[in-house]
């Protein structure tokens, strides 16, 4: 079963977009598949000004999120995206969601001012 799960991975990550991104990466918890959670995640750092434009990066786990900001190979123009995103993600619907606050300061330190 590993090689079929193997190359059901490779097919779904090859065919990764701002479309599908949000089922798949659905599909990745509901499976625990941490190989197709790695396929997503590469997918949203090289994507990642329109991952944050995409109503699915409000939805992300914070766990999801840390684990973008900290990602070296990150593909955004300024850390001021960054910021913007931060913001997003701790205000979705244009009102602080204190559950999410309290994950701001970790997220802030992510952030590479210099």
């Amino acid at each position: 079963m590993p090689k079929v799960e193997g190359w059901a991975v490779r097919f779904m990550a090859a065919r990764l977009n701002s479309e599908n991104i949000a089922n798949n990466w659905e599909l990745t918890q509901l499976l625990n598949s941490d190989s197709l959670s790695d396929a997503c995640l590469q997918h949203m750092k090289a994507t990642f000004e329109a991952t944050v434009a995409n109503d699915f990066f409000i939805q992300l786990a914070a766990d999801a999120v840390l684990s973008l900001l900290r990602a070296d190979d990150l593909q955004v123009d300024s850390e001021e995206t960054v910021l913007k995103a931060i913001g997003c993600w701790v205000s979705p619907l244009g009102k602080v969601d204190k559950g999410r606050l309290r994950h701001a300061e970790a997220m802030m330190r992510e952030v590479r001012w210099d």
